[in-house]
């Protein structure tokens, strides 16, 4: 099973800057200060950045964050690479898996979140 696109797309600014407001609003409802402020510096990295493919690879995306953030903590860089680092791989991953992948992957989690509790079997003898 093939689970990649043989000509993979890319993932469209537009559409990082809207996973990022999403983060930005989901900490809103309940984060702490500290995520409200990562989730909306990453959203400024992110609007100041034309190619997002740099944040798929950890290294450009830790030097581009401490260029543009070069006033702030490693910590608080560290910590903005790896949101950004993730949302970006997340979409690209979710953009461009196969329609196959995406079915079974559909089919995996309904099973998931069905009611029926799940058989698992043990690894010991008993």
């Amino acid at each position: 099973m093939n689970t990649l696109r043989h000509n993979p797309r890319k993932v469209k600014k537009e559409t990082l800057i809207d996973a990022l407001n999403k983060e930005v609003k989901f900490h809103k409802a309940g984060g702490t200060s500290y995520r409200k402020d990562t989730a909306n510096l990453s959203l400024h990295v992110a609007k100041n950045v034309d190619d997002v493919s740099l944040f798929l690879n950890p290294r450009s995306s830790r030097q581009l964050v401490k260029n543009l953030l070069s006033a702030y903590d490693k910590y608080r860089q560290q910590d903005v690479t790896k949101m950004l680092h993730v949302t970006a791989k997340n979409l690209y991953l979710n953009h461009n898996l196969s329609d196959e992948m995406k079915a079974h992957l559909k089919r995996k989690m309904r099973t998931r979140n069905s009611k029926q509790p799940l058989l698992v079997k043990s690894r010991y003898k008993r």
